[in-house]
């Protein structure tokens, strides 16, 4: 199921931000949390996402 970039980005360094506060790492937990997915953006799995995952059901290879 799609969702927005921003809105997972959101999301996961808002839980992220959670769990390190245990370790006293919340801040930079967060910020990699903002980051994790920066690879996604190129074309080539871009490319894999539209023409594998999404009308097969396979995963992206890349």
């Amino acid at each position: 199921m799609r969702h927005e970039l921003t809105d997972h980005l959101h999301e996961s360094a808002i839980l992220a931000r959670r769990f390190g506060e245990v370790f006293g790492a919340g801040e930079l937990a967060e910020y990699l949390a903002l980051v994790h997915d920066v690879g996604k953006g190129c074309c080539a799995w871009q490319d894999g996402l539209l023409q594998r995952a999404e009308p097969e059901g396979k995963p992206v290879g890349i």
